[in-house]
């Protein structure tokens, strides 16, 4: 073999003669030709466009790169980059899977019953959508966005959330039906519970109209959707209401489905069941049998069955602490403080009430004030050390939420600058107390005239009323003194 041959080359990826080399390269090309002229001007070479052969080993540094042409771009080193390349048999199979994928989310379009991919818009009727736009208006198709049904339903919950006007509910229903025959089990369940609760007016036949609810909740349950199969057991509750001797063979069928409620998602399914383990006149009280279902709820994250749990913990701490059973109390005053804290960080306001009552002192003027044996009697106690900041803080987030007894106290720690840097309160503070006092204010009268219209007589231990009038009195006191202290007119004259 000849002894050119013996030389090992490799090829250049990029033919210089054949790439606009930039300015601040062009020096550097040019040597990079000239050795290869002189290193392999014996070799033979045919013109054409193939990269020229380098000996194995040879190596050009690149120059430095000016700073005014540091970001140029070359095309030369861009065409360098070889193109991966996939095998057909890998092409074949991503092909295969991807139509195995487009099978398996087919639906029925509502609109024309045609075969169409889930969450796409069908082409059938978009075009003819298309089609008569065109022929009727300018000649312009014109793109009409389409929201996804979740987008609707989340409308129609924002209406219901922000309006108070009494013909939200109609457009409500609509967009609830629209986003159920585009395929939203959950709106479906919301159109139906308005049928079933008359919230839906103007219909042109109610029976039937509630007809297709009951339909509609019985095909949601039949396919596992937890809110329906908890409205189907309301249902069934509310038939064994008005036929009392069906009790016997309906609710079995109730716990049935409500545990499956509970089961599929919907943790406070296990809270109402709980309720009926209580004592009904269906169920007998199963104290064991309560616990469970709460136990459940709370590990599913239901806040109701947390809040329960707590109150039954500190209720237990309070029969174990007459028995002087000192460590067991605390414990169990201990646990009832992790379930009001669970609940509490998820928005419950009675359970932020509870711990903001955990932190409060009663037995001195605040806890800084406060003996350390008033503390220590307060930690055993209440299973935590008492911490002005801290109750105010979670009043604070429970009369957020309009919960009037937390309203009430995170009113009087503003006036009295409980948990505040400062020794007095500030004008700020006063002027927050005094919305406070005008929300309770309102909220207590809206409900006394709320509870005037009712007809139907409440138990003889329900102290509700005398409650509400106390917390009424109170605030309209409150307010007197901070207009005093503020210096403005009577806040009770605008009620």
């Amino acid at each position: 073999m000849r002894a050119s041959l013996a030389k090992v080359y490799v090829a250049a990826t990029i033919p210089l003669h054949t790439v606009q080399v930039p300015h601040f390269l062009s020096q550097w090309a040019a040597q990079v030709a000239s050795a290869l002229s002189h290193t392999l001007g014996n070799e033979p070479h045919d013109g054409s466009d193939a990269g020229a052969l380098v000996p194995a080993g040879t190596g050009f540094m690149l120059p430095a790169v000016p700073e005014s042409e540091s970001l140029e771009t070359w095309v030369g080193l861009l065409l360098a980059a070889p193109k991966k390349k996939v095998s057909h048999s890998r092409k074949a199979m991503r092909s295969a899977n991807k139509g195995l994928k487009d099978r398996i989310n087919l639906v029925h379009c509502p609109g024309c019953a045609r075969p169409k991919l889930q969450h796409h818009i069908c082409e059938h009727c978009y075009g003819e959508f298309s089609r008569n736009l065109k022929q009727k208006n300018t000649g312009v198709p014109v793109m009409i966005p389409v929201l996804p049904p979740s987008a609707l339903r989340k409308l129609a919950a924002a209406i219901l959330q922000l309006s108070r006007d009494a013909r939200r509910n109609k457009v409500v229903g609509q967009l609830y039906a629209l986003a159920h025959r585009r395929g939203d089990d959950d709106a479906g369940y919301s159109w139906a519970t308005m049928v079933l609760e008359g919230l839906i007016q103007g219909a042109t036949d109610p029976s039937r109209a509630a007809t297709e609810a009951m339909e509609l909740y019985a095909t949601l349950a039949r396919k596992g959707h937890p809110q329906a199969l908890f409205g189907m057991g309301r249902v069934l509750l509310a038939q064994i209401e008005a036929a009392p001797d069906t009790a016997a063979t309906r609710m079995p069928r109730v716990i049935e489905l409500w545990e499956r409620s509970g089961k599929n998602g919907m943790p406070d399914a296990w809270y109402e069941l709980g309720r009926m383990y209580q004592g009904t006149s269906y169920l007998g009280r199963d104290n064991d049998r309560m616990q469970e279902c709460f136990e459940q709820g709370a590990r599913a994250g239901s806040t109701q069955c947390c809040y329960a749990l707590g109150v039954q913990q500190a209720a237990r701490a309070d029969e174990l602490r007459e028995q002087n059973n000192t460590k067991a109390a605390h414990d169990a005053i201990t646990l009832s403080n992790r379930y009001f804290l669970q609940a509490a960080q998820h928005g419950h306001a009675p359970s932020a009430y509870n711990m903001g009552l955990r932190y409060l002192i009663t037995d001195a003027a605040n806890a800084s004030s406060a003996t350390e044996e008033q503390k220590r009697a307060h930690r055993l106690q209440w299973g935590v050390i008492p911490d002005d900041r801290s109750a105010r803080e979670w009043f604070a987030a429970a009369a957020g939420k309009n919960f009037m007894p937390a309203m009430m106290n995170y009113g009087n720690m503003l006036m009295n600058a409980r948990g505040s840097v400062e020794a007095t309160p500030t004008t700020e503070e006063l002027a927050t107390a005094q919305r406070v006092y005008r929300r309770v204010l309102a909220l207590g009268m809206a409900a006394q005239q709320l509870r005037s219209r009712e007809t139907t007589p409440r138990a003889a231990d329900d102290d509700t009323p005398q409650v509400m009038e106390h917390m009424v009195s109170e605030a309209r006191r409150a307010l007197q003194t901070l207009d005093a202290r503020l210096g403005n007119g009577p806040s009770q004259s605008v009620f």
